[in-house]
């Protein structure tokens, strides 16, 4: 398993790290988690409006957390086309100081989806 952060060095050194465990070892990563995605919050014709109004307050925030999204999108589809087979899931970004129970338990059940979930054989003495 590899965990990335959704930027171009992490996306670059984790296809390296595939690329080195296949060629040297024969080993395949199951898994590729993303770790603090933001959520696309502006469709594109609507940050082509955000982009073509006047300046007021919080839209100069608005537009960094859309490129930054935009950016992250396209970081993945190139992680994703990459790992040609890998699955890859993705953990938003959490905007709060501390987790609680509720959100960890929400962000567990993201990296237990059937899909990923391997049964581990007992241990035998």
């Amino acid at each position: 398993m590899a965990v990335a952060a959704p930027d171009e060095l992490a996306v670059a050194e984790t296809l390296d790290l595939r690329r080195r465990l296949l060629a040297g070892l024969g080993l395949d990563l199951d898994l590729c988690v993303v770790d603090s995605v933001l959520a696309g919050r502006f469709a594109a014709a609507e940050e082509r409006r955000l982009r073509a109004l006047a300046p007021f307050p919080g839209r100069r925030a608005a537009l960094f957390a859309a490129t930054r999204a935009r950016h992250q999108r396209h970081q993945l589809a190139h992680l994703r086309a990459g790992l040609d087979g890998v699955p890859v899931t993705t953990l938003p970004l959490v905007f709060a100081p501390a987790l609680d129970l509720p959100a960890l338990e929400r962000l567990s059940r993201r990296l237990d989806p059937p899909r990923v979930r391997q049964k581990v054989p007992a241990a035998t003495s």
